[in-house]
């Protein structure tokens, strides 16, 4: 690009104080046009006196300029050129900032040439941090959870467990929506996202008022590709390994006011192995001691589907519709092969056996969703309507075939059958105003209805055939009925200085009704609550493009189902786990200050965060018969962080990239309960360490490697022990960019990864070995069928209905081959998740529409050509923008997704 200041008279000297600044921006995308070059001439010989470089948000600005009248040219290959003329500089108004210019395409160009740029990995904006995962080969064929790892702030362990600086109680949003399968596990929610359609991460640490106030550790929104070019197209992603295969087709046709989208996916993983190894001392009350040991080889079998109908149109620019149906599938079966156990009290042996066990965890989903969006004449108003529904239905269950030691003939059987349910259905409204030019107001309000149900039968049954018979005792056969109903209101004001300086500000209200009961039993009494939420987020843009914001916000978060189901886990009979359906929510209130700035070609982010939780959801462990580790839930507990987190993205050359970064925080962990038995606190450093690198050998082959270690996590009662992975990966571009294939192979100078946990109490002590034999290779190929036209007028990302406010435990389908310190323990059936808000935005204008609109006057003259107002096409887009548009004119907004 060539920007070209054009000085009138002989005020060429740079020895003034004037100033113009502005952005460029491409018309028809509507994203800004980055590293542009900045000129001013000297109006007799046409040569540069001074200038310089656009940053990466495409801002300039030229300083130092004498009063005067001052053109501007504007050009850039593939774009037709804009002149902007009778740009006043005068002693009363001495610094100028122009509307976004927009630069259209040149439609007889282009068909010579193709620009191409090239888009960071990570970006950070005032909001959020971006993690543009299209841009790292390293995880295809992989799913969600192998792409979070690569995410600034994020941590996923070894059984899919999401948590954000050591928090895993994080919102995740596909794409701004919510689903019910997050409310049966986040971890197997995120492996039915294939990595190959993951667009982008986003990582929201301190969300404002609009968003739901749960998720004390911020929001996740997780972006799937989109076409939104007109015609007709089909994407085939394929991939085959030696632990997993994947295949997706998603197609999407596109004609004029209408778009439809239809795609499947499936994965498959097979040939996951591994064994766990445990010992556990346990004291009764008589002060006997049993020592227990374990042990058993562990193999996982995993089956994910998903399958998505979308559909768009515009009735006109002011008046949209976007409606999507989801259905979800997911088959895992976790088996402990040959689980011996020993008994032994004073080192002789008491009791030992043998038996396999069966973990099965089968779920559907079903997700509709449904927004109307009313534009107005203003900019940036606008008023939405937004509906869901979300269902889930789960078998969680287990077997257990006890074994003859010498034989291995089936002497018995023990199953548990947990059916759940999670419906939801959630309505909402939301308005939007600007006032004046530098502020804006928002208020909306939300009603999310909730019903889940656990329904669970424990049965035994003698030998290989016998017929199974349910236990009559109310512990082990039961339901739970809980209805949950949360009716919310918000506003939400920002206001931008003509400092630099924004500010966003909000408060939100929750009032939430609870009644459950047990089918057998009378009601739980759960009192009904509310709670107010404020927010506030400060920025401040530096010199040279530095950034530096402050933020502070309340969150809550209510207990899903994994911690209020009392099925009795019992996979494995020495480590048991039973939810508490009288848990209240937890309380966190966030503090963050980060800063952002550019050195040499390099980008560098530094945050430092606390976070303070009170009313904690937190284990409890105790002893229930002899040698039983039961584990419960209460509110007991006191938990603090308070961290740094540190990142970069340099580029070495203009075949190399660079990124990487990490995150420590010290954590301290108290459960205050006066009962010395359970008395419990713990504290101590936690670390995650990330790197990634690009390698472009040539125009159709590039390299990538990833890394990443996690050190030991803190708990209340002990610890769990660190890991690392790492991968590398080759790809080649097909012709006409239409395809790609390639390899990629995982942790290969060593066969597996050993996981260390132990933990500790007054009356027992537990030291476990997770072995993961997990080195991996693999061939992925993608091909895209069909001629795409450009769209004029792209699609705006849609305003979505979004929810997930429960505490979610996390996942493991079986303690012993978990990283949780539950060795063969069983697996909880989950609750967990649901709605939020996305943002739809007024389209650009179309050609008749903007020859109408009268020339703007800008500083003390009159243009030659209007430069009109950009209009975003999506919220990211809009706030990115409205931190660089002038402060006269930008409204920026709060967070949206």
């Amino acid at each position: 690009m060539v920007f070209t200041l054009v000085m009138q008279g002989n005020l060429y000297a740079q020895s003034g104080n004037g100033k113009i600044s502005g952005i460029v921006v491409d018309a028809s995308t509507k994203k800004p046009i980055e590293f542009a070059t900045v000129a001013l001439l000297n109006p007799d010989t046409g040569k540069p006196v001074d200038g310089g470089i656009c940053d990466a948000r495409g801002r300039f600005t030229i300083s130092k300029l004498s009063e005067g009248k001052y053109s501007l040219s504007v050009s850039f290959m593939g774009y037709d050129t804009r002149e902007i003329k009778d740009i006043i500089i005068s002693r009363d108004k001495n610094s100028v900032e122009l509307p976004p210019v927009l630069l259209n395409t040149s439609a007889k160009l282009l068909e010579e040439i193709t620009v191409e740029a090239q888009k960071e990995l990570i970006e950070e904006r005032v909001d959020r941090t971006i993690y543009n995962a299209e841009l790292d080969d390293t995880a295809k064929g992989g799913d969600a959870t192998d792409v979070l790892r690569r995410v600034p702030m994020l941590s996923v362990d070894l059984d899919g467990n999401l948590s954000m600086r050591g928090n895993q109680n994080v919102t995740v949003l596909i794409n701004n929506k919510p689903s019910s399968i997050m409310a049966a596990s986040v971890a197997d929610a995120l492996r039915q996202i294939p990595a190959d359609q993951i667009k982008s991460v986003e990582v929201i640490t301190s969300p404002s008022a609009r968003y739901d106030a749960e998720g004390s550790a911020g929001v996740i929104n997780i972006v799937t590709k989109k076409n939104t070019l007109q015609g007709l197209s089909l994407n085939i992603d394929s991939g085959v390994g030696i632990r997993g295969s994947n295949l997706g087709l998603n197609g999407g046709y596109r004609k004029g006011k209408l778009g439809l989208t239809l795609g499947g996916w499936g994965r498959s993983q097979y040939n996951v192995t591994g064994a766990f190894d445990n010992e556990q001392l346990t004291t009764n009350t008589d002060g006997t001691q049993i020592f227990n040991t374990q042990r058993a080889e562990t193999r996982n079998q995993r089956l994910f589907g998903s399958y998505t109908f979308g559909m768009d149109y515009d009735f006109n620019e002011k008046n949209y519709i976007i409606g999507s149906v989801r259905f979800g599938a997911r088959n895992s079966n976790v088996y402990q092969d040959g689980l011996f156990t020993q008994s032994f009290i004073n080192n002789a042996l008491t009791n030992s056996s043998l038996r396999n066990v069966q973990v099965s965890d089968l779920s559907g989903t079903v997700d509709v969703n449904f927004n109307y969006t009313k534009l107005f004449d203003k900019p940036q108003q606008e008023f939405s309507i937004l509906g869901l529904y979300s269902r889930n239905k789960r078998n969680n269950d287990f077997l257990n075939q006890i074994l003859d030691e010498n034989t291995n003939d089936i002497t018995s059987r023990v199953k548990n059958l947990n059916d759940s349910y999670n419906h939801e259905i959630a309505f909402q409204a939301d308005y939007q105003k600007p006032i004046n030019k530098n502020q804006m107001i928002e208020v909306g309000v939300k009603e999310t209805l909730r019903r889940v149900i656990s329904d669970f039968d424990f049965q035994v049954a003698d030998g290989a055939t016998g017929p199974y018979v349910s236990v009559g005792n109310g512990r082990l056969n039961n339901s739970l009925n809980y209805d949950q109903n949360v009716t919310a209101g918000y506003f939400s004001y920002t206001y931008n200085t003509q400092k630099s300086y924004s500010f966003k500000t909000g408060v939100r209200y929750e009032y939430t009704i609870i009644n459950a009961n047990f089918q057998d039993q009378e009601d739980i009494e759960i009192p009904n609550y509310g709670v107010l939420v404020p927010s506030i987020n400060i920025s401040k843009r530096l010199k040279n493009g530095n950034f530096l914001k402050a933020a502070y916000n309340r969150r809550i978060q209510r207990p899903s189902l994994v911690f209020l189901n009392p099925n009795i886990q019992a996979s494995n009979p020495l480590n048991i786990t039973i939810g508490n359906p009288e848990l209240e929510p937890e309380f966190t209130n966030n503090f963050e200050l980060s800063y952002n700035t550019r050195l040499k070609g390099a980008m560098l982010n530094f945050s430092a965060f606390a976070r303070n939780t009170g009313n904690a959801i937190q284990r409890i462990r105790d002893i229930e018969g002899l040698d039983t580790i039961r584990t419960t839930f209460r509110n007991i507990g006191l938990e603090n962080a308070y961290g740094l987190s540190i990142f970069s993205n340099v580029n070495l050359s203009q075949k190399f990239t660079m990124n990487g970064g990490g995150d420590v925080y010290y954590a301290t962990l108290t459960n205050n309960d006066p009962n010395p038995l359970f008395n419990a606190a713990n504290e101590g450093w936690v670390a995650n360490v990330r790197g990634f690198g690009s390698y472009k050998i040539n125009d159709n082959w590039a390299l990538q490697f990833f890394g990443f270690y996690r050190a030991r996590q803190v708990q209340l009662q002990g610890f769990q022990g660190g890991f690392g992975i790492y991968s590398l990966s080759v790809r080649k571009d097909l012709k006409n960019k239409k395809g790609s294939y390639g390899m990629g192979i995982e942790n290969f100078f060593a066969t597996s990864i050993r996981v260390r946990n132990e933990l500790s109490s007054p009356v027992f002590d537990q030291r476990s070995v997770n072995r993961l034999d997990n080195i991996g290779a693999r061939v992925n190929f993608s091909y895209r069928i069909g001629k795409m036209d450009s769209d004029p007028n792209p699609r705006r990302k849609r305003r979505t209905i979004t929810s997930d406010d429960l505490k979610d435990g996390g996942s493991s389908d079986m303690g012993g081959g978990g990283m949780e310190a539950q060795p063969a323990g069983g697996n909880g059936s989950g609750g967990r998740g649901r709605p939020q808000t996305g943002q739809g935005q007024r389209p650009a204008p179309s050609k008749d529409e903007a020859d109408k609109k009268p020339a703007q006057n800008w500083g003390q003259g009159e243009n030659k050509e209007e430069v009109k107002p950009k209009q975003p096409e999506n919220k990211e887009e809009e706030e990115e923008l409205k931190e660089d548009v002038p402060q006269k004119e930008k409204h920026e907004e709060p967070d949206k997704q």
